[in-house]
């Protein structure tokens, strides 16, 4: 904000006024004042003004106030100056409406005279913002929205001018507009219906204060489209038959890492049994949170019978693992598998040798656990 300075040379019962100087302006019989004003004064805000009294033998008495256009000039202050001294005076400015008025000064006790200078007004300032109750909308959805004015010191602002709210769409067309809005401490609130095949893309609210663009937010409007996810299953491939229990943990999240609530469904089937026999031998549904375990009994849930094997099989049996599950949030499906040898023992030997050797060369047996 620039600074405008005039000065009063008090000559008898006259007064010179000088615009834009910083050098003093003597007298040869009186002394002088000045005024040191702003060049532009905000509307329903506080201004200062600096007025100094020099080589004057007497006080002054001032009249300050303000005219807005050709309105009637408002009273703002009377104010007394001691010879010699200065004085910071703060003042309220009114409401104002054009934007160039006048500062008026009434000298009418030590000097008697009246002399104006040329102000700059600017409205009321503010701040508008646009907030809504999501980034992303689906078709059918209620748009809940608020517009909040503030002013500078960040309280609500009063308007004055007509507010104006309007929303367009993806093709910006203009859906629906509300004249007249009512702030509330400086909120707005509203709301409207999204149809059930709107236009898709990016829509937009936009708020006019006496016909100026005072704030705009977009929102996003397009169909919704699941998250996809995984489901795994963590399992050993290889099990030895005196464990008895194998022990299935199921997990399926998001691509983004979030659990995934469902419902799941087991299947195991025996994969060394006849074609004719390919039923599950073991099937069970359950509603799962993210993860879940299962604990399968070897004789009572996969139905094996290791009496009736070869001792020194390498496999017993393999069975064949599929998970199934359904999101309950967007019915989608995804599933997995995984599949589990039953050996007789626990370990397993590995023969490290050519194919053909004689007794005096030597190879190397390697065992290690399942």
């Amino acid at each position: 904000m620039g600074f405008q300075m005039f000065r009063f040379l008090a000559l008898l019962t006259s007064v010179l006024i000088v615009f834009g100087l910083i050098s003093q302006v003597l007298s040869r019989n009186h002394g002088y004042y000045t005024i040191v004003a702003p060049g532009t004064i905000r509307s329903k805000s506080i201004f200062h003004l600096s007025i100094s009294l020099s080589d004057f033998h007497q006080s002054c008495w001032l009249n300050i106030s303000l005219q807005d256009g050709h309105q009637e000039p408002l009273n703002l202050e009377t104010i007394e100056i001691q010879p010699k001294t200065t004085k910071l005076v703060e003042l309220q400015a009114p409401y104002l409406i054009e934007k160039v008025g006048k500062l008026i000064v009434i000298g009418y006790r030590g000097i008697i005279k009246t002399e104006f200078a040329n102000i700059n007004f600017e409205h009321d300032s503010y701040s508008a913002f646009i907030q809504t109750n999501k980034a992303k909308y689906k078709p059918g959805k209620l748009v809940e929205f608020r517009v909040i004015f503030i002013n500078q010191l960040t309280r609500p602002a009063q308007i004055d001018d007509v507010i104006i709210v309007m929303i367009y769409d993806g093709q910006e067309n203009l859906i629906k507009q509300i004249v007249n809005v009512k702030l509330v401490q400086g909120v707005f609130k509203g709301e409207f219906q999204l149809s059930k095949l709107p236009v898709l893309g990016e829509w937009k609210i936009k708020v006019e204060v006496g016909g100026d663009l005072a704030a705009e937010k977009s929102l996003d409007v397009a169909r919704y489209v699941p998250p996809k996810f995984l489901v795994k299953i963590n399992t050993k491939s290889n099990v030895a038959v005196n464990e008895e229990r194998i022990s299935l943990e199921i997990s399926a999240s998001y691509f983004y890492g979030e659990p995934v609530k469902g419902k799941l469904n087991i299947h195991v089937n025996n994969t060394y049994a006849a074609s004719h026999d390919k039923l599950p031998v073991f099937e069970k549904e359950l509603a799962i949170d993210g993860k879940t375990t299962i604990d399968l009994d070897m004789k009572n849930d996969l139905q094996m019978q290791i009496g009736n094997k070869d001792h020194y099989s390498k496999k017993l049996y393999e069975f064949f693992i599929k998970a199934f599950m359904i999101d309950d949030l967007s019915k989608l499906k995804a599933w997995t598998s995984a599949e589990i040898a039953i050996h007789n023992q626990p370990y397993k030997i590995i023969l490290q040798a050519p194919r053909v050797f004689d007794s005096s060369e030597h190879f190397r047996l390697m065992v290690s656990r399942y």
